[in-house]
């Protein structure tokens, strides 16, 4: 494979440092298999909004972590309307927060 530009992992550093990282992360439609990408689901300790079909292996869910099983589309218009967000549904029946 190609290596990722420095960019990416200069970002990452800046995104994840020890003075500051991410206050939410959301993590969607992935099987968290493919690095160095899977690996970004560790790197923060903030709370995870997990919105898949499955729940992938190497997800190793906390406390602070929610889990929306689902297509993505219904999660994130789940997500919307928790938010007080009003967003059509995409198709299917909007899964439930």
């Amino acid at each position: 494979g190609e290596n990722l530009p420095s960019l990416f992992f200069d970002a990452q550093s800046e995104d994840f440092g020890f003075m500051r990282g991410p206050d939410l992360m959301v993590i969607a439609g992935t099987s968290l298999q493919v690095q160095p990408f899977a690996s970004l689901q560790n790197a923060g300790s903030c709370p995870r909004i997990l919105i898949n079909r499955e729940i992938p292996e190497t997800f190793r869910k906390t406390a602070e972590d929610v889990v929306l099983l689902g297509d993505s589309d219904d999660g994130f218009a789940a997500l919307a309307a928790a938010l007080g967000l009003e967003v059509p549904p995409a198709g299917g029946a909007a899964a439930k927060l």
